[in-house]
């Protein structure tokens, strides 16, 4: 009897551990998850979601390969219907990714989704997806497949297209809104909405001639309006997304820095779940001041910097010129050392779970130890 109750005794214990280690290894699966997102502030009570670090127009092997590679945490790839370089699929359309106008790439997108998911699964440095959507046509496919695979993405994914036209009097045709949210809302629930406008800024216009033969002017200044932002509103408002649905909304740098009160506005009238993507081609010319304003008022736990490596990014020291000089300051802030990692970002720390696998199993052996 003595011997049957110090059994029951040691067996209660040992499922006491056994609870005790899932708990653990499903919570630190969660907080590597939020790393990719989270960089605490100097007080170590926000997010500072500037510091998430980004690769540009993944849309090529090669890219991608150099992407996995790196030490951006957010991939950034275009999506468009067309044929991928291998002469078997050269009249069979699919999703590819490439920039219009091109239709032809080196990589489809079910190569693309293939590679980012072995990774993440064999590499500790993991790595999310900003899926930029150039047609309606290539959605659904797109997110079925998300939808097919969704038990092996264990990393974030958005889902960005412009849906409005926007600043300055943009002649590009949006994708349609409703229908690019209904389509997530049904397929991908749970991925992060990224709802944004056409623009037309700078050099856009650089290569159209306009009606005296002369090449258009470059536009320097612009903004998203009220009206602008009414129309987000409404969209999201009448698209009756799940209250718990995270949105971002990618705005132009050098526009965004002139339309400071209107995108506050935007992201008081949609709630505390929205955020800003600022991003920008690499030729705008930016404005360090007027950009760091913006981030200071909208907070760094609420703007994302999308940003092309080279340009200003809110680490940068304030411009002493002032506000109204445009400058193009440069400042490299994801550049790999010889370790691999990026420079003044956690250096010398190892990434979240990196030891997880080696203190289970050392775990595993003392409770095995203590029960024997």
């Amino acid at each position: 009897m003595l011997i049957f109750k110090l059994k029951t005794l040691y067996l209660g214990q040992l499922c006491w551990v056994i609870s005790f280690l899932v708990g653990w290894i499903s919570a630190s699966d969660q907080n590597m998850m939020m790393d990719l997102f989270k960089s605490s502030g100097t007080d170590g009570s926000k997010e500072e979601l500037t510091n998430i670090t980004w690769a540009h127009a993944v849309n090529s092997k090669e890219r991608l390969t150099d992407a996995l590679k790196g030490p951006a945490q957010m991939l950034e790839a275009d999506i468009v219907m067309g044929t991928t370089k291998r002469k078997s699929d050269s009249e069979h359309e699919v999703p590819i990714m490439a920039h219009p106008p091109n239709t032809t790439s080196d990589l489809s997108f079910n190569k693309f989704l293939s590679a980012v998911i072995k990774h993440n699964i064999e590499e500790r440095s993991k790595k999310g997806i900003k899926l930029d959507f150039k047609q309606l046509d290539c959605v659904e496919p797109v997110l079925q497949e998300l939808r097919d695979k969704k038990k092996s993405i264990n990393f974030p994914v958005w889902l960005n297209a412009d849906v409005l036209p926007g600043p300055v009097n943009a002649t590009t045709s949006p994708l349609d809104g409703k229908r690019f949210i209904t389509l997530m809302k049904e397929l991908l629930p749970k991925a992060t909405l990224s709802l944004g406008w056409t623009t037309r800024y700078w050099s856009d216009d650089e290569n159209q001639e306009s009606t005296r033969g002369q090449k258009a002017r470059k536009i320097i200044s612009g903004q998203y309006t009220k009206d602008h932002v009414d129309e987000m509103v409404k969209l999201w408002n009448d698209s009756g997304v799940d209250s718990s649905t995270v949105v971002t909304f990618p705005v132009r740098c050098a526009i965004a820095s002139q339309s400071v009160d209107a995108l506050v506005d935007l992201l008081d009238r949609v709630g505390t779940k929205s955020t800003l993507t600022l991003w920008s081609p690499v030729n705008d010319p930016l404005n360090v001041t007027k950009i760091n304003n913006l981030i200071e008022t909208v907070g760094k736990d609420r703007v994302y910097c999308d940003l092309p490596t080279g340009y200003c990014t809110p680490e940068i020291e304030p411009t002493t010129e002032s506000p109204d000089t445009t400058t193009t300051q440069k400042a490299d802030t994801t550049t790999p050392n010889s370790n691999g990692t990026d420079n003044g970002k956690n250096e010398g720390s190892a990434p979240t779970g990196t030891h997880t696998g080696l203190t289970f199993f050392s775990l595993i052996a003392l409770c095995f130890a203590y029960f024997l």
